[in-house]
């Protein structure tokens, strides 16, 4: 109990929900997708096993030490990576897939239970409360009293195995677990509580919550979603007469306001409504009208509130809350499904599907909404499971960084975007560490300034710096799974340093894009690359893609100290690179393993170095598979350009492998 003790001063589960969730038009069916992985699998591992014998044998060597380093709440997908490369990619594949089939269906209840598995968590089910038969607004709050009833009763058997203490601990230290969450942190007198503080909350998440009762309150809630309840609440709208009374903070029509020790639940009518409660609210359900929505709502306010819920049936609708206010799960669970409109989304820090030893989940069904960030937004967890699912238009998603699928200690998080044209951004707001290596240090607006994401399908843990003691090592945190999904449209992607199927310190990244023509931009660990026993998966699976970098360096398929990283275009097009600023495509140093393939189309590469290079005990492979390829470079590297049909194995680890 001691390790634990916080430190204050310093399968298909049979619940359909009526549940899934039915857009107003057909959903996008995801591709029937043959998993890429395998494919790569059995074309480059023959040709490994063929010509890099001995530095095969010595990476496997140096992988398997990461089982012996500290770091706590590791995953059972990274440690298998340190066995079985191909296999622990393989399943992060498969649960990337299965979780684009599930949002596509519009099952977001599948798409919980999936996310769950992946970090190795049960996922459960309870039956919802049935509708009652009347159709009035009194009815209409009694039902959700009533659902409220069961998901906080699962909600109490979660945390069971939690002291009074705890439990108190859980929520009240959501507020500050990510103040200084990043990849690592020195122990010093300062921080020594700030680690106990975090190890404590990360290990009673991991080992004390029971994730399938967690699960099972987030399923019924999702009920509130579901097409029965919401045409049930839509004959409210019509029949129902004004409230006649209301909190203080809401503004326009109101059909319902009761005070429940859950706190309130209102039921706003057709026009335009604000809501801006400093009490607590348990549920809003609006039937429609362009709705503003200010401070704490859908989330958990305090140890006292944990479920917030917010169901918006119509109306081009703008959220802006306060930290922690959104979408956010603190050992409870906060729900925000909009249904319909094009809305706009205002995120302070940890809001926009957010789980913190909790739930947090943004549903928007339909519309061409913005999503714009600070710090720790979209789609983030630690300790818990963060998810923004939109099911359709074309959305705009930025961020300052930590954002957009970010999976922290114990945590899995994810951004699964279903249909449209999508633009996603993170970075450019924290300059990144790496500027003052440089010499000599560039400012910014140089080119050669760079920024910190942290993002964009991220696992990140923390590690400790600064000490050579065995004892401090014990309050390093291994990384949870961070996914970015995007099934289809013609999608735009632009972010900074540690993005985009990137892992760092035991954690695991994730990007997929199933469809579209799609445009790649990141900067240094971009495009499936990281560092520091991470494991990291990119594929695009079709259409005529770019891909670029602000560079300086490791991009495509880049593995540092002992890591795993697999950059895939699995598409059988066309796809240009442009990485003269940058330097890649299949790298890997100090007894690590890193892949990029390309397996079909007329390539255009233009780089600075050539592909497939390692050092120190590394295994990299360059594979473009097919296509008359073209390979361009600057200066003396443009004499020994590789060419189509080449395959070249280098001693120190390194091969680079045309087919074609």
């Amino acid at each position: 109990m001691n390790r634990i003790r916080p430190l204050l001063g310093g399968g298909l589960v049979c619940l359909v929900l009526a549940a899934a969730i039915q857009a107003p038009t057909a959903q996008t069916a995801a591709p029937a997708l043959r998993p890429a992985v395998p494919r790569v699998e059995e074309d480059v591992e023959p040709q490994i096993a063929r010509h890099l014998a001995q530095p095969r044998k010595e990476v496997m060597s140096g992988l398997e030490s990461g089982l012996r380093v500290p770091g706590h709440a590791k995953t059972a997908l990274c440690s298998k990576a340190f066995k079985e490369p191909w296999g622990a990619l393989a399943d992060l594949e498969a649960h990337g897939l299965g979780l684009a089939a599930a949002a596509s269906a519009g099952d977001i209840g599948l798409v919980l239970e999936r996310m769950a598995a992946a970090i190795g968590r049960p996922a459960g089910a309870d039956k919802a409360p049935a509708l009652p038969d009347s159709a009035d607004a009194d009815g209409l709050v009694a039902h959700i009293t009533a659902v409220f009833d069961a998901a906080a009763a699962l909600r109490a058997q979660a945390g069971e195995r939690l002291s009074d203490e705890h439990r108190k601990f859980l929520c009240d230290w959501s507020a500050n677990v990510l103040r200084n969450y990043g990849p690592q942190l020195p122990l010093n007198d300062r921080s020594r509580p700030i680690l106990q503080n975090d190890r404590a909350f990360v290990m009673l998440a991991h080992e004390r919550l029971d994730w399938s009762a967690m699960t099972g309150a987030a399923r019924i809630l999702l009920g509130l979603a579901g097409a029965e309840f919401r045409d049930r609440a839509r004959a409210v709208g019509v029949a129902a007469r004004p409230a006649a009374a209301r909190p203080r903070g809401v503004t326009g029509p109101l059909l319902a306001a009761a005070s429940t020790p859950y706190g309130w639940i209102l039921i706003g009518g057709k026009g335009r409504n604000t809501y801006d409660l400093a009490e607590p609210v348990a549920c809003i359900v609006d039937i429609g009208g362009d709705d503003e929505y200010r401070g704490t709502f859908a989330a958990s306010t305090d140890a006292e509130h944990p479920l917030g819920v917010v169901i918006d049936l119509a109306g081009h609708d703008r959220y802006a809350p306060k930290a922690l206010g959104l979408a956010t799960g603190r050992f409870g669970i906060g729900l925000l499904a909009d249904l319909a409109g094009n809305d706009t989304y205002l995120f302070e820090e940890a809001t926009g599907g957010v789980g913190l030893a909790g739930i947090g989940l943004l549903l928007d069904v339909a519309g061409n909404d913005t999503y714009t960030g600070s710090k720790f937004t979209q789609g983030v967890a630690l300790g818990g499971i963060g998810l923004l699912v939109d099911l359709a238009g074309d959305d705009k998603h930025t961020a300052f960084g930590y954002s957009l699928g970010l999976g922290g200690a114990a945590g899995v998080g994810a951004v699964i975007d279903v249909a449209g044209n999508d633009d996603y951004q993170c970075g450019e707001k924290y300059p990144s560490g790496y500027n003052a290596l440089e010499k000599p240090p560039p400012e910014p607006g140089n080119p050669r300034f760079q920024w910190t994401a942290f993002g964009m399908g991220m696992g990140l843990g923390r590690r400790i710096v600064e000490s050579r003691e065995a004892r401090d090592h014990a309050f390093a945190l291994a990384g949870g799974i961070g996914m970015i999904l995007d099934v289809a449209g013609d999608d735009r992607y632009r972010s900074s340093n540690f993005s985009q199927g990137c892992g760092y310190y035991f954690g695991a990244g994730l990007k997929l894009d199933l469809q579209g023509k799609d445009s790649h931009g990141a900067a240094r660990y971009g495009h499936a690359s990281g560092a520091h026993f991470g494991l990291g998966l990119f594929v695009d699976y079709a259409g005529v893609d770019e891909y670029g970098s602000t560079g300086p360096t490791y991009n495509g398929g880049c593995a540092w100290d002992h890591s795993v990283f697999l950059c895939l275009d699995a598409g059988t097009e066309g796809d240009t690179y442009v990485l003269d600023r940058s330097a890649g495509l299949g790298r890997a140093d100090i007894g690590s393993w890193g892949v990029f393939a390309d397996l079909g189309g007329p390539d255009r590469y233009v780089l600075k170095q050539r592909p497939g290079r390692a050092s120190q005990k590394g295994v990299a492979v360059f594979y473009d598979r097919a296509g008359e390829d073209t390979y361009e470079f600057a200066g003396a590297a443009a004499a020994k350009a590789p060419r189509n049909g080449e395959l070249e194995a280098a001693e120190d680890g390194g091969m680079f492998w045309d087919r074609q």
